[in-house]
């Protein structure tokens, strides 16, 4: 049924990519074969939210997760077109909001609007776990995507399914399904490049995003998890923007995660970061997963300004 329902989506994904999702879809996700130890006999999650709220600090840990933060992420970059000096980018990731039905959209607007940015992009989970019924979300990510000036574009997540893409795009939020675009400014261009998740359904395909992308433009990578980083860095990637880490959700005092849901090396799992001549940013995501906290770890939306300067990076 998924198979020729989303066929039409199959150039998109390219053929390798989309027979990936369709079969995690219909073979993996139905029969649960992703569950781990923690979820099928532990019920892990249900046990946190228990026990915090017996210790008396849930209350605070909801609140953490509704106090969005707005953070600022300079990038120097000595090849930047004129044009785009000065140039910003918002970035929303992991909203997952149908977690807490009307939390986000309540957070959000009193962030968004007062807003100064250009370009906004969305780097996956807008749904929490993998049901089958996606109204809620479709609906409460209608009226977020209400709230964000255009130009915008997205990725899908390792929560989000392909069943999603007709609606996300219907409500106004573009996908990039290994696919590119090119973003224009008074005669100059730089390349919004974005591909499926690397991490659960391991649906992305950066050779055919990067089919006719060379070093001769400033390219931006949009990525749901982090862990491509080392596949990318063989593409002409400028700018990585990630999520999918949450920066742990749930961090020690010092800020350090205690668990980052991937098997990213931890020094790419929140902030910014460079790898070799890459740079990049993994945000602590706007939203949660599973439980609607967050303890030590701010939930955020990210400014990313583009600044033309630096120091052009060489190998050695």
């Amino acid at each position: 049924m998924i198979r020729e329902k989303y066929e039409h989506l199959k150039d998109r994904f390219g053929l390798f990519a989309w027979e990936e999702r369709i079969r995690v879809e219909t073979e993996v996700i139905p029969n649960k074969k992703f569950r781990t130890f923690t979820h099928n006999i532990l019920h892990f999650h249900f046990f946190i939210r228990l026990a915090l709220k017996i210790l008396g600090f849930y209350k605070s840990a909801n609140q953490n997760y509704k106090d969005i933060k707005v953070f600022s992420n300079v990038v120097k970059i000595p090849n930047l077109p004129n044009s785009f000096d000065g140039y910003k980018i918002l970035q929303l990731t992991d909203l997952h909001v149908d977690l807490e039905a009307g939390s986000m959209i309540q957070a959000l607007r009193k962030i968004i609007p007062s807003l100064n940015y250009d370009l906004c992009v969305l780097t996956g989970d807008y749904r929490n776990g993998v049901k089958e019924d996606n109204s809620l979300c479709i609906m409460e990510m209608q009226e977020i995507i209400k709230l964000i000036k255009k130009p915008i574009f997205g990725t899908l997540g390792n929560h989000d399914s392909i069943q999603m893409v007709d609606e996300l795009e219907k409500i106004g939020l573009p996908l990039l399904l290994n696919e590119s675009h090119a973003v224009k400014k008074a005669g100059d261009s730089i390349q919004i490049i974005g591909i499926d998740d690397p991490e659960f359904f391991k649906s992305d395909d950066l050779e055919k995003a990067f089919h006719e992308i060379d070093d001769s433009t400033f390219n931006i990578l949009l990525s749901h998890s982090p862990c491509s980083y080392d596949r990318a860095i063989k593409y002409p990637v400028n700018l990585m923007l990630c999520g999918h880490t949450h920066g742990g959700q749930v961090c020690f005092f010092d800020g350090s995660p205690i668990l980052t849901s991937s098997s990213t090396p931890r020094i790419f799992c929140q902030g910014a970061w460079r790898f070799k001549k890459m740079m990049g940013y993994t945000s602590r995501g706007t939203g949660a997963c599973k439980i609607p906290i967050r303890i030590n770890c701010p939930a955020e939306v990210t400014i990313h300004k583009l600044v033309k300067g630096g120091i052009e990076w060489k190998e050695n």
